[in-house]
């Protein structure tokens, strides 16, 4: 039993690797847009005026393995052992996909968060909501440093 328990994970993993690899180098989301904008103009020309109808909820996108990396202008990155909760284990398997800054982490949504956690794996799969490591990051990202000390104390 446990034999295959360890076959379909390994499998899994590497569904999630072949999907991050794919989001990453596979056709352009601009690219996508552009061709949509492009498209609207006409489709609403075409259609008789009549009030405007609020638009349908965007289909759901399969969730991505990883925040894409945001640009870094000093090529360092944060400090991400900063976030209580986060030590430098955590930092490194971050690193690992991509993930060096604060404004990255604060960008989170629930699936980041849950794809993050399984990535990072043991321990760490529950830690990152139950030590709000998105709201800590938030704060470090917009440098509401009293903010962050009020709430999570001082930082070190």
């Amino acid at each position: 039993m446990s034999d295959t328990l360890l076959y379909i994970l390994i499998g899994l993993a590497a569904l999630i690797v072949l999907f991050v690899l794919f989001r990453l180098f596979g056709s352009s989301s601009a690219e996508a847009n552009s061709d949509t904008a492009a498209a609207t103009p006409a489709a609403d020309s075409a259609a008789p005026a009549k009030a405007a109808e609020p638009a349908p909820p965007p289909a759901a996108e399969p969730v991505p393995a990883t925040v894409p990396p945001a640009p870094v202008s000093s090529g360092t990155g944060d400090e991400l052992t900063q976030i209580k909760g986060l030590g430098p284990k955590a930092a490194k398997g971050l690193a690992a996909m991509g993930v060096t800054r604060f404004d990255q982490i604060a960008a989170w949504s629930a699936g980041d968060i849950e794809a993050a956690g399984a990535k990072l794996g043991g321990s760490f799969a529950d830690r990152i909501a139950r030590d709000r490591w998105v709201e800590q990051a938030g704060l470090l990202a917009r440098g509401e440093i009293a903010a962050f000390e009020e709430k999570f104390g001082k930082l070190g």
